[in-house]
């Protein structure tokens, strides 16, 4: 219905324009903020083949504070970034599997500690 409304709308008034609030935007970023870090820290990894081995049972857990999250708009080039600064979270691969060579397997596990990681995008 919605793209009916937006089909009909611009045939009848071609040039229509639409502005947003960049307070709005501001605020609804933690909200979009809090679900991204939800679908990071439920998603379910795959068995993951290395040469000679497997990493399996991957975990990643992001812990971010929302205040680190930088929403910036530039109005002239019509573009709005996002900045996370000093990014925290952890990787646990619970089954690990490697061989060395035809007769040594490496078995175990990999705690991967990631601090101070900053993304940026636009």
């Amino acid at each position: 219905i919605l793209s009916i409304v937006g089909v009909v709308t611009a045939a009848n008034h071609p040039g229509i324009t639409a502005s947003l609030s960049v307070d709005a935007i501001e605020s609804a970023k933690n909200e979009l903020f809090k679900h991204v870090l939800q679908g990071i820290n439920s998603a379910r990894i795959p068995k993951v083949p290395i040469p000679a081995g497997h990493l399996d049972q991957i975990q990643v857990q992001v812990n971010e504070d929302q205040n680190n999250v930088d929403f910036s708009v530039d109005a002239n080039a019509n573009t709005f970034g996002l900045s996370i600064t000093d990014l925290k979270g952890f990787v646990h691969i619970n089954d690990f599997l490697a061989h060395i060579g035809p007769l040594i397997p490496i078995k175990g596990h990999i705690n991967i500690d990631m601090n101070g990681i900053d993304c940026h995008t636009t």
